[in-house]
Order: structure tokens, then sequence, then C-alpha cells
């Protein structure tokens, strides 16, 4: 299965670093193709309708904020028709307020056609390997 593991990684610190590594060998040891995008630089590239599963993980540095930056509703109104694709949604843990995150990121997401079977808050690189056998 090909699968784009999309990131949006507002702090790009080594602990989300690590995660989004072990996240893409997990499931590329599945037997997954995956390849990972940044959502924050790819956005002329962003072409999701040739992938299988759509992975998105974000990750933000603000403590106290629960909103989206608009790049994210951006990127997935550039990346083509996606109705009917699957999905799946992961946000890095950091804040107060990681559960608010990801149900607005499995909004933006099902807001363009994509059905989301699968979310996690990510707590840790070892929490990763559990969640990365759920993508795909």
């Amino acid at each position: 299965m090909r699968i784009a593991l999309v990131t949006f990684m507002e702090s790009d610190d080594a602990r989300s670093s690590a995660i989004v590594s072990r996240l893409a060998s997990v499931a590329s040891a599945r037997g997954n193709v995956v390849e990972r995008l940044s959502g924050t630089n790819d956005s002329q590239l962003a072409r999701l309708s040739m992938f299988d599963y759509v992975a998105v993980v974000y990750s933000s540095r603000s403590i106290f904020s629960s909103a989206l930056p608009a790049a994210v509703s951006d990127y997935f109104a550039k990346s083509g028709p996606l109705t009917g694709k699957k999905g799946c949604a992961i946000v890095v843990k950091s804040g107060l307020f990681p559960g608010r995150i990801c149900r607005a990121l499995m909004h933006a997401m099902e807001a363009e056609g994509v059905c989301v079977d699968y979310f996690e808050i990510v707590r840790d690189v070892a929490h990763a390997d559990s969640v990365g056998a759920m993508i795909g």
C-alpha cells in the first residue's frame, strides 16, 4: 500500500523528528511504501490522490493553543481530490489540549473527503511503535 505521511511540524525538535521517523519505519516494516511529505515545505508538490492512505502527523509549539494553522486546510485544498481516501490523524503530544487539536485535525481531513479510520495522540518514541503499526 502506498502511504503518504504528511507532517505539519510547528515545533521541529529532536523528539518530534524521532517520533515521525519511528512511525515511518514501523509502517514500512509492515510492507507498505511510505513517502514522507512536509505539509509546510512541499505545498507545491502535494498530489495526495496517487496514494492509497493518508497519514497526517501534527506537532504544535504552542502550549495553550488548540487551533490548527490555516496551512493545514490550504494543503488539503491544493492536494487534489481526496474523496473516499482512508487516512489517520496523529498528534504529537505537547501543550495542554492535544485532544482538541486531534479533533480539529480530523475535522479538517474529513472536510476534504478523507475517511479517518484511526487517530492517536503520541506521547513518546516508544508509543510511536504501536501507533506506526496501525498506519495503513
